[in-house]
């Protein structure tokens, strides 16, 4: 690991980076002849990442909120499959209401879906949007939304100097993490109901849109120095007040974050899909 690693950070600065295996491209930094012998002996002095912060930040822009949700090829017969079903409930005398609840236990809802492939890397106690789904449309004004899951495809630095060495290849002592926000247009403040807005919400503009944010949750630690990508599925369930307080026209923000000089978050892939109700 320590000699990838020392290959890595002798790379000059004005080479072109290079490719891993899993495609994601290396960023190139200054490495003194004391900085290698410290890396050897396996430590590295905080001078070193101070001197190369800013040849460490990479693509740390934020997305744009897309306008559409991903295609849905088998939308159609989905939607097929859900008529036949609902009409075949309904010639049985179950009432509306119990069909909606019916079709949620069986996990048959509208799904809306947002994804990003985009390799980017965040470090330096970062706390960045790496995607943002678009607003979300719904006839109903409340409990139209029941799950949401997020995939994610992620690695730490791939190297630690923590003295618990045990923790390596673990969550503990992971300082890369990822967060959900549930965001709102500032303009829909006043429908916001009451217990709904968290009370460390934030507000924050993008291309001239202010959105208040309702809710963050943690989702995951990415694995303890472990440089290769590891996917991770979190599932929301409907009573997580992230999910229930959602409103037309919210949206969901991923965010990346990183805590302490030298830890970094590389992210290869997400995925925000919402499951609604069908009648949303």
């Amino acid at each position: 690991m320590w000699s990838r690693l020392l290959t890595w950070l002798r790379t000059p600065p004005n080479a072109e980076p290079a490719s891993n295996a899993d495609g994601a491209g290396e960023v190139p930094v200054r490495l003194g002849a004391e900085e290698a012998r410290s890396l050897q002996a396996g430590h590295l002095p905080f001078a070193f990442f101070a001197r190369n912060a800013r040849a460490m930040r990479v693509n740390v822009e934020e997305p744009a909120t897309p306008d559409m949700w991903d295609p849905d090829e088998h939308a159609p017969m989905k939607t097929m499959r859900v008529c036949a079903i609902r009409s075949i409930l309904a010639t049985k005398g179950l009432p509306p209401e119990l069909i909606r609840e019916v079709f949620i236990f069986a996990d048959e809802g509208r799904e809306l879906s947002m994804t990003r492939t985009e390799v980017t890397t965040y470090t330096f106690n970062a706390c960045v949007r790496y995607l943002r789904t678009p607003c979300i449309f719904s006839r109903m004004q409340r409990n139209f939304l029941y799950r949401i899951e997020v995939d994610i495809d992620s690695h730490d630095q791939g190297w630690s100097q923590d003295p618990n060495r045990d923790w390596i290849g673990t969550y503990q002592g992971s300082y890369t993490w990822f967060e959900l926000t549930l965001d709102r247009p500032l303009y829909m403040k006043d429908d916001v109901s009451e217990g709904s807005s968290s009370s460390d919400a934030s507000t924050h503009s993008e291309h001239g849109a202010s959105f208040e944010e309702i809710h963050r949750i943690f989702l995951t630690h990415n694995i303890h120095g472990v440089h290769a990508f590891k996917r991770h599925t979190i599932v929301l369930a409907p009573d997580q007040p992230i999910v229930q307080d959602a409103r037309p026209g919210d949206s969901y923000s991923l965010w990346a974050r990183t805590q302490y000089t030298g830890w970094a978050n590389t992210v290869r892939y997400a995925r925000v899909s919402l499951w609604l109700d069908w009648d949303a």
